[in-house]
């Protein structure tokens, strides 16, 4: 390998490095108070989720880094208004996703395809469960109190919270028939 060529990978290596603790330390300073906030509210499934230690955060493969920090991202987006008191702003979210963009435009190219799609599921996930949640032990609790006053609003909110499982008609297998021994 030329000098010019080392010379290049070390300085690429240094710059990754450099941007890697960078976003370490923002990741977890967002982390730690998101996970102080759920503390505070008795959300034990959110502090689980935000449960990094400082080195943690930065721990593993590239891929892993970033899908973690995005989660971070997306889970302290989430709770922005509650966050104030723990000093989280929407300038400090904005800040932690430019260093998660940064480390991502150090990355080699196909693998930042991998990781955006890992996080966006990451995310989705979340972002479902989060939906489930606020269904289930918010919603589901506010509606009976129109059991009286609109019954019929009620049957409509219950029927529509039925999931349904539409599954087609399974397809049957083709199968060949055996072939008939012919006497001999």
């Amino acid at each position: 390998m030329p000098a010019s060529q080392s010379l290049e990978s070390e300085q690429a290596s240094e710059e990754k490095l450099s941007v890697l603790r960078l976003l370490g330390v923002a990741a977890y300073e967002v982390s730690a108070a998101v996970q102080a906030y759920a503390v505070e509210k008795g959300d034990l499934a959110l502090e689980a989720r935000v449960d990094f230690s400082r080195a943690a955060i930065i721990l593993g493969k590239e891929d892993q880094v970033l899908s973690r920090c995005w989660a971070i991202h997306a889970l302290a987006t989430a709770q922005l208004a509650n966050l104030a008191d723990n000093g989280i702003t929407a300038a400090k979210l904005n800040a932690l996703k430019k260093k998660i963009e940064a480390f991502e435009t150090v990355q080699p190219k196909p693998r930042n395809r991998v990781n955006k799609g890992r996080a966006a599921t990451q995310t989705l996930e979340i972002l479902f469960r989060d939906a489930g949640t606020v269904l289930s032990k918010r919603l589901d609790k506010l509606v009976t109190q129109f059991a009286e006053s609109a019954p019929e609003f009620v049957k409509e909110y219950e029927s529509a919270r039925l999931v349904v499982d539409v599954r087609g008609p399974a397809k049957a297998k083709k199968t060949t028939p055996a072939p008939v021994p012919q006497p001999a």
